[in-house]
């Protein structure tokens, strides 16, 4: 589990999708308010995302639990 949660902060795809975002949504003018609009818009997207990934998670490994033969 450890090696999971670490491997997320050497995650290619995450630094591209962070530094695309902030790059592309953020303006000049307003820097923290547009990054901190930028931080919360990912956050929203990523909560039901995570929930509905852990949810078939959960259901996948009891469905495993049960024997076929």
């Amino acid at each position: 589990m450890l090696e999971a949660a670490l491997f997320q902060w050497i995650n290619p795809k995450s630094w591209m999708m962070a530094i695309s975002g902030i790059t592309l949504y953020t303006s000049p003018q307003y820097p923290y308010i547009s990054m901190l609009l930028v931080a919360i818009i990912f956050t929203l997207i990523n909560f039901p995302c995570v929930a509905i990934w852990a949810t078939f998670g959960h259901s996948l490994r009891e469905r495993l639990k049960i024997p076929k033969y």
